[in-house]
């Protein structure tokens, strides 16, 4: 289920143990609704939204049919477009430009 772990109890107004109320919080619980092409940008060191929520989420809109891509980012984080290494933020610009440039 993907959901950022790092939010506390008292913003969900739940504990994470409540996975019935966690599930209405979840991108994943819309993914079929999803019909935009989705370019999923992902640091594989991110502990906000680890790589396998990203990786799920990716999963569920190309089972939907919707397209989709999803890029992993190594030695990154969550703010990878602002502190990551140099040469990967000159590729998530052109990679951000080659998908806007297609759709």
């Amino acid at each position: 289920m993907i959901l950022a772990l790092c939010l506390p109890p008292q913003e969900l107004l739940t504990n994470r143990y409540d996975v019935k109320k966690l599930w209405h919080f979840s991108p994943i619980a819309y993914a079929n609704k999803v019909k935009t092409p989705t370019l999923i940008m992902q640091g594989e060191w991110d502990t906000r939204t680890p790589i396998g929520q990203g990786e799920e989420f990716f999963s569920a809109l190309a089972e939907n049919g919707v397209e989709t891509e999803m890029s992993r980012y190594p030695q990154s984080w969550h703010g990878v477009s602002r502190d990551g290494l140099p040469n990967l933020r000159i590729e998530r610009i052109k990679e951000t430009r080659r998908w806007w440039d297609k759709h």
